[in-house]
């Protein structure tokens, strides 16, 4: 028999369990405690959604909440009684194609694009690690160099995933050099010829992440 959390969770409709992981978030209590909250006339969902999150057995912030919750105003109070998440999940479910999950910086709420669901693994690891390893906006060398070795422990491939322009060069000198072919992300990354295309290859996959995810700048 599923414990009652499960139980729970399974009527979390509009809840993303892969966003979650993938950006450091957890499904705990915060989301299974009872809230009690009254809203008086001329509030917005959003403004509800605030007030949950606040009042709730254990507090938890937000990082982002769609401008759409903010458009309609009620012109009666809206009380809510009832676990955490399963009252933010039918706020949710008042807007087509829109989500929410758990960073580990707080809740999100937002419609997911069409291309987010067909984001690349590599765009989706690659960039969940430029976003954790990024510091004042920039990956210093290191950086690439460890995030370069990661991927190439998780199986991707260097010249599949570069992008044309960023391909070219390298194909082009392992074509000539047969026996010295650069053929993994650390290879290039360690190379100054190459290394730029490597961190250039990391920030569009920053980028699509952050655009798929919300994920907080770094």
């Amino acid at each position: 028999m599923k414990s009652a959390r499960f139980q729970e969770l399974g009527l979390w409709d509009h809840f993303d369990q892969r966003r979650t992981r993938e950006t450091g978030g957890r499904i705990d209590s915060r989301l299974h405690g009872i809230v009690s909250s009254a809203l008086p006339a001329g509030t917005s969902r959003r403004e509800h959604v605030e007030r949950l999150i606040r009042e709730a057995w254990e507090p938890f912030s937000a990082v982002y909440i769609s401008p759409l919750l903010d458009e309609l105003k009620f012109i009666r109070g809206v009380t809510y009684f009832g676990y955490a998440g399963r009252q933010i999940d039918q706020i949710v479910s008042n807007y087509p194609g829109m989500r929410w999950w758990m960073t580990k910086d707080g809740l999100v709420i937002d419609v997911v694009p069409d291309d987010a669901d067909r984001l690349s693994e590599f765009d989706r690891r690659a960039g969940q690690l430029v976003c954790e390893g990024t510091q004042a906006g920039r990956l210093s060398e290191d950086g690439v160099r460890k995030i370069a070795a990661e991927l190439d422990a998780a199986g991707f491939s260097l010249l599949e995933n570069l992008q044309p322009a960023q391909r070219k060069p390298i194909a082009a000198f392992n074509q000539k050099y047969a026996k010295r072919a650069v053929k993994s992300f650390s290879a290039a990354a360690a190379d100054p010829r190459f290394s730029r295309a490597v961190r250039r290859r990391l920030y569009v996959a920053r980028d699509r992440y952050r655009a798929a995810y919300k994920s907080t700048p770094s």
